[in-house]
């Protein structure tokens, strides 16, 4: 079910190294007005460079994710571009769109609808089944546990790409010492809601957080940056909807192939995938 090229989405829940700060991250207090910061020059995420963490990122960090790790089930819509990377140095943007639903502890639903597939992903606490709606193939594997659990088994084990993975789940999945810096860039507009946009550095990763500045910190947008992997490929994703507090029945993430559909195998998984590459 794997044809190339194929998007390389961002490795499995790389955005939620922003929760690394939630240990020594201040209670949200007053809002403090900060001059906007412009990101360090890639040397400057070395080993010797020093490690600054804005109380103020940290705080905005910590309420978007408390806020959706609270959410017993939600839904969202998030309009996606992604660079895929030929003979080293050339980009081609493409997009498509994604809508996910989510139970916890055990249930989540993706579909993506993109220029290069038309794919829905499923789990439902006891198996995970990936659609190719364009060819009618499925192929089906036995996965348990959390969503955390499946996420990791998905995506580190059978080796599936699965988009906005890092929405699906609760915990981090980087140490705090990989984290190089976290600041407060300023306030800016997306979809019409004013938002904090907070820059995240790793050693080979930069991170654009917009959360939004009025009622709940819903995450609004985000870009990455590899800034070590050939053309420095970027991802984007701007979440234009977001319905907290679903109510989602097990039939929503329940696959029922028609009589036209057929069962594949899953493709074996690709070691260490470039991000955005070229399968």
């Amino acid at each position: 079910m794997r044809t190339p090229p194929r998007p390389q989405w961002p490795p499995a829940r790389a955005l939620l190294l922003a929760a690394l700060v939630l240990a020594t991250a201040p209670a949200p207090g007053q809002e403090k007005k900060v001059a906007p910061i412009p990101a360090p020059p890639p040397s400057a995420a070395g080993a010797d460079a020093e490690i600054v963490v804005e109380p103020e990122a940290a705080a905005l960090l910590k309420a978007a994710w408390d806020w959706l790790g609270a959410q017993e089930s939600y839904a969202f819509h998030a309009e996606v571009e992604y660079d895929e990377v030929y003979g080293e140095v050339t980009r081609v943007r493409v997009s498509g769109r994604a809508d996910v639903l989510v139970r916890r502890p055990d249930r989540f639903k993706v579909f993506f609808d993109g220029d290069r597939g038309r794919n829905t992903f499923y789990y439902d606490g006891k198996s995970f089944v990936l659609a190719d709606l364009r060819s009618k193939s499925w192929a089906t594997a036995p996965v348990s546990g959390s969503n955390d659990a499946a996420v990791e088994t998905i995506v580190g084990t059978l080796g599936v790409q699965l988009p906005l993975s890092d929405f699906l789940v609760t915990t981090a999945a980087y140490s705090a010492s990989e984290l190089k810096g976290a600041y407060i860039v300023g306030e800016s507009q997306v979809a019409g809601k004013r938002c904090h946009q907070v820059l995240v550095l790793l050693d080979d990763l930069d991170i654009q957080l917009w959360i939004e500045a009025d009622g709940n910190p819903l995450i609004r947008k985000l870009v990455l940056v590899y800034r070590e992997a050939p053309g420095m490929p970027q991802f984007e994703a701007t979440f234009t909807e977001w319905y907290p507090s679903t109510k989602l029945s097990d039939y929503v993430f329940t696959f029922l192939p028609g009589e036209a559909w057929r069962k594949v195998e899953l493709a074996a998984p690709v070691a260490e995938p470039a991000p955005a590459g070229k399968e």
